[in-house]
């Protein structure tokens, strides 16, 4: 029961896990109204992640979105991850993020995003949209320098250093482990490695992201306490596919005390479809 259900689901309203929307209803209809247009919104945001050009140029995922409704407004923070390019030797700033936020084209995506909300929800709903980043490379830089226990942490990996995901596995496992609510985030992002043609050799790429999560877990500042991944699909070009499973620590699927983050992704490829699961156990 544990991993054929959604885990996430089943643990709202217990202990510390609370719906991620929050909305004032009046009656039995108003309530069902607003948790369609919810599932709808929430749609649309990560279609519009995956296929509209600005993010797609700047390797942008989708962290988190959380949307609160009142008589007159609807208030809606995304949260979205920005993926280092290889070009890229310097890492992400604030200034660069200020710069991406003031461009023409974000203003006009923006512009576009509110009008088409505002249409979908009809003209009672004035929408208050607040966009922030969760992006962890000035963190990086700074625990470098002051953390003893991050230079221990990258020193254990540096066998994987001259792998061409090296920069972006370790930055995204960092943001996994210190933010909540991360299971997307992380699932979306394997999605995405499994359809580059560079990322040939999956078998490798499972056992750097195995090396990498066991290292990063047991570390001093992992709020995580277990974690369980399963991929199924044709890997390195077999003609049958099968499963592979990544666990550790523990993940307890069958306690309701447990606060797990649950995500299921696909990614599709040349050479099939790819499916993941994440279990993400989180420290309460």
């Amino acid at each position: 029961m544990g991993q054929k259900s959604n885990s996430s689901l089943l643990r709202i309203g217990i202990g510390h896990k609370e719906w991620l929307s929050k909305y004032e209803e009046k009656s039995l209809e108003e309530s069902t109204l607003l948790i369609h247009n919810d599932l709808e919104i929430r749609n649309y945001l990560t279609r519009i992640f995956k296929l509209h050009r600005i993010f797609r140029f700047h390797h942008l995922l989708i962290h988190g979105c959380q949307a609160s409704y009142s008589e007159n407004s609807v208030n809606i923070i995304i949260n979205y991850y920005i993926i280092q390019k290889k070009d890229e030797k310097k890492s992400l700033s604030k200034f660069n993020i200020k710069c991406f936020e003031n461009s023409d084209e974000f203003k006009e995506f923006s512009y576009k995003m509110r009008v088409s909300l505002y249409l979908f929800l009809k003209p009672k709903y004035n929408q208050i949209i607040d966009i922030k980043f969760v992006n962890v490379n000035l963190n990086m830089q700074r625990l470098e320098q002051q953390s003893k226990n991050f230079k221990i942490l990258m020193k254990k990996l540096r066998r994987f250093q001259r792998h061409f995901l090296f920069k972006k596995l370790v930055s995204i496992i960092f943001c996994i482990i210190t933010h909540k609510n991360s299971a997307k985030l992380f699932s979306e992002f394997i999605a995405n490695q499994l359809k580059l043609k560079k990322n040939k050799q999956h078998n490798y790429f499972l056992f750097f992201l195995k090396e990498v999560l066991s290292i990063s877990i047991k570390s001093s500042f992992s709020n995580i306490r277990g974690l369980k991944l399963i991929i199924n699909g044709r890997f390195n070009k077999a003609p049958r596919s099968r499963k592979k499973i990544i666990q550790l620590g523990s993940v307890p699927a069958q306690s309701f005390n447990s606060k797990i983050d649950f995500h299921q992704s696909i990614s599709y490829t040349l050479n099939g479809t790819f499916g993941i699961s994440l279990w993400i156990c989180e420290k309460i």
